[in-house]
C-alpha cells in the first residue's frame, strides 16, 4: 500500500512538472521578401505573346508617326531608363521604324508577322514586386454640353490655371531642407502665399464649395452637372459642346498639387458599391439615386485640374484630341499612360486584358500601343488605355478595369 502511494505521488509530481514546463517560443516569422519595384524581365522566344491585335491598323501608324516626329526633336545623345533597361534615341528610332515596316508588310499574314517580331525585337514583360499582374483601366476625352457664360442650367465652372499659384522647386533646396516625398513624381510643389506664409494650393472643396477662385476671371466655360465637371478633371482634358455652336477644346494646364483619391475606392471601402461591380456607370447610377451624395464623395478627392482654352472647331477629328505628356495628341486605343517616375515615354508595347461588358460575358482584347501619356492616378503597375472621344469611348473607359492584365514592352535587338 505504501509503495502504491509513493508511485502515485511520484506520477502526480511528474504531471505537475510537465504542466509547468514552459511552452517553446513560436518560431520567428520569415521576413517579407524585399520589394522589387519595377522589373522588365527579358522574355524567351517561347514566352512571346501571340499578338492578337484587334485594333484599327491605320491608328497604329498614326501613333507611330506622332512618336517618330517627337523623337526627331530630341537631343542625339539623350538616354532613357525603364527598369534596368537603358536605351538611347537611336535604338528607339530604329525600334519604331522597324515595327512600322513589319506592321505594314505582314498585314494579312499573322504567322509571318509574329516570326518577324520574334526575329527583330527583344521583349520585356512588365512586373511589379514579383507579380506580372497589371491593372489596366481606360480613359477618354469627354464631350459635355456647356456655355461660355453662366446660366441657371450651366453653372459649374471649369477654371484656368490661377496666376497666384506658385511652384516650389524643391530640387533647388538642400535635401536637408526639403525632402522629396515618396508619393510625388517630381520635386515641384504647387503652393500659394497667404500673409507671408507658403501654404498648399486650394483643395477641391475650398474651390468648389467655398469659392476660393470665384470672381477672378478664371472661368473658361460652365457645365450643367457637377459630376461632369469632376469627371473632366479626372480625364485630364476634353471638349465642351457649346450652346452657341461648335466644340471647345480644353487642354490640361496644371494641377493644385493635392493628392489624388479614387472616389470609386471610397465607395467600395464604405460598402456602397461592391468591388466587383465598381465602374463609372455604377458611380453615376448611385449619384442619380442619391444626388445629395455627389459633393461629399467628390470632395474626398482634393486633387483639382486647371485648363487652357483652345479654339472652337465645327467637328471633332483625332488631331484635335488632347495632348499626352509628350506634347502631341493621343491616339484612340493606341496610346497608354504610365507612371512617369519609372517610364520615360515613347516605348512601344503589347497589352492584353479583359473588357467588361454592361451585359453578357467580358471579352479579352490585345493591342499594340505606345507609352505617350500619364495621369494623377497612374501609379506603379497601373496602365491607362486611351479609348477616344464621345459616348462609346466614355462607355468603354468606364467599364475597363482588369487587375490581371499583361504588358510587354519591346525594343529592337542590339
Amino acid at each position: 500500500m505504501h509503495s502504491l502511494s509513493k508511485i502515485v505521488s511520484t506520477l502526480a509530481l511528474i504531471l505537475i512538472l510537465a504542466a509547468c514546463k514552459p511552452t517553446p517560443p513560436e518560431p520567428e516569422p520569415a521576413p517579407a521578401p524585399p520589394a522589387q519595384g519595377l522589373v522588365l524581365g527579358v522574355l524567351s522566344a517561347t514566352q512571346v505573346p501571340s499578338f492578337n491585335d484587334n485594333g484599327d491598323r491605320q491608328s497604329m501608324l498614326t501613333a507611330l508617326e506622332n512618336q517618330l516626329t517627337w523623337l526627331e526633336k530630341q537631343p542625339a545623345d539623350i538616354k532613357w531608363k525603364a527598369g534596368d533597361i537603358r536605351f538611347g534615341k537611336d535604338r528607339l528610332r530604329r525600334t519604331l521604324e522597324r515595327f512600322r515596316q513589319v506592321w505594314t508588310a505582314h498585314e494579312t499574314d499573322p504567322d509571318a508577322f509574329r516570326r518577324a517580331m520574334k526575329d527583330d525585337f527583344q521583349f520585356y514583360r512588365f512586373s511589379w514586386d514579383g507579380s506580372q499582374d497589371v491593372l489596366i483601366t481606360g480613359y477618354h476625352a469627354p464631350i459635355y454640353e456647356g456655355s461660355l457664360t453662366p446660366t441657371e442650367t450651366f453653372r459649374y465652372p471649369i477654371y484656368a490655371r490661377p496666376k497666384d499659384m506658385l511652384i516650389i522647386d524643391t530640387t533647388q533646396f538642400d535635401p536637408r531642407q526639403l525632402v522629396k516625398g515618396e508619393g510625388r513624381r517630381s520635386g515641384k510643389i504647387p503652393a500659394r502665399l497667404e500673409k507671408g506664409r507658403v501654404l498648399p494650393y486650394y483643395s477641391r472643396e475650398e474651390i468648389d464649395e467655398h469659392g476660393a477662385l470665384k470672381g477672378r476671371g478664371l472661368e473658361l466655360v460652365y457645365l450643367k452637372d457637377y459630376f461632369e465637371a469632376f469627371s473632366f478633371h479626372v480625364q485630364g482634358g476634353g471638349f465642351v459642346k457649346l450652346t452657341s455652336g461648335g466644340f471647345l477644346k480644353l487642354a490640361y494646364a496644371g494641377q493644385n498639387g493635392r493628392p489624388y483619391t479614387s472616389i470609386g475606392r471610397k465607395l467600395v471601402d464604405e460598402g456602397i458599391i461592391p468591388e466587383e461591380k465598381i465602374s463609372m456607370q455604377a458611380i453615376e447610377a448611385y449619384f442619380a439615386e442619391k444626388p445629395e451624395e455627389v459633393k461629399r464623395v467628390c470632395y474626398a478627392n482634393s486633387s483639382y485640374v486647371f485648363y487652357s482654352r483652345g479654339r472652337v472647331v465645327d467637328r471633332l477629328e483625332p488631331r484635335h484630341f488632347p495632348p499626352g505628356v509628350l506634347g502631341f495628341p493621343v491616339t484612340t486605343r493606341r496610346s497608354i499612360a504610365t507612371d512617369k517616375r519609372y517610364f520615360p515615354g515613347g516605348m512601344p508595347a503589347y497589352i492584353e486584358g479583359v473588357q467588361r461588358q454592361q451585359s453578357g460575358e467580358p471579352h479579352p482584347f490585345g493591342a499594340f500601343v505606345i507609352d505617350q501619356d500619364t495621369g494623377g492616378a497612374i501609379r506603379e503597375n497601373h496602365i491607362d488605355f486611351f479609348q477616344g472621344a464621345g459616348d462609346d469611348a466614355e462607355h468603354n473607359a468606364g467599364l475597363l478595369k482588369d487587375e490581371t492584365g499583361r504588358v510587354t514592352f519591346f525594343l529592337i535587338k542590339q
